[in-house]
């Protein structure tokens, strides 16, 4: 003998674990044979927190659970600067969405997992990027030590005019 279970999560498409073996199924799911008794199931989907919870299938009824929100895997960036002002836009690398705009230093700063591309600016100082990868339950820590921009102007004959410029004065590689 055997019941039923029927089941959705937001987002769809969590597979379907019983008593910790993979069933197959991925919600939605919609009167699926269960044997009978009590039972440990659990929704997965990959950058999701499981969800687990216990039910009693009795034979022929059809047990209907509730919609479970899949909360998002996250990690944390912790951003550090030794400048005042310096701002960071933090951009989800795989869809471009700005998730947030924030500036340093900033502990904890918890986003769900996946590859942002973290761009540091500041008046007077050449932006920085960095690429990073936030996994689920880390704490990363990056620091953004933007370098001054050097001004120069040339000395030019008079009547002709040279716009200020930026340039790599002593040859080190760094502008």
């Amino acid at each position: 003998d055997h019941g039923y279970l029927s089941w959705d999560s937001v987002p769809p498409g969590a597979e379907l674990f019983l008593d910790g073996r993979p069933t197959g199924a991925r919600t939605p799911i919609t009167r699926m044979a269960a044997p009978n008794g009590d039972h440990r199931v659990a929704l997965c989907l990959a950058a999701h927190e499981p969800f687990e919870t216990l039910v009693t299938i009795r034979p022929g009824e059809d047990h209907r659970l509730g919609v479970p929100s899949l909360a998002r895997e996250t990690g944390s960036l912790t951003l550090t600067s030794p400048h005042a002002g310096v701002r960071v836009r933090v951009t989800n690398a795989d869809t471009g969405a700005v998730s947030a705009y924030v500036s340093p230093p900033m502990e904890n700063l918890v986003l769900p997992t996946g590859s942002y591309v973290l761009s540091a600016e500041r008046d007077g100082h050449f932006p920085e990027e960095r690429r990073v990868r936030v996994t689920r339950g880390t704490r990363q820590q990056l620091h953004f030590q933007l370098m001054p921009q050097r001004i120069w102007r040339a000395e030019l004959p008079a009547g002709i005019v040279c716009p200020a410029a930026v340039g790599d004065l002593n040859r080190d590689g760094v502008p």
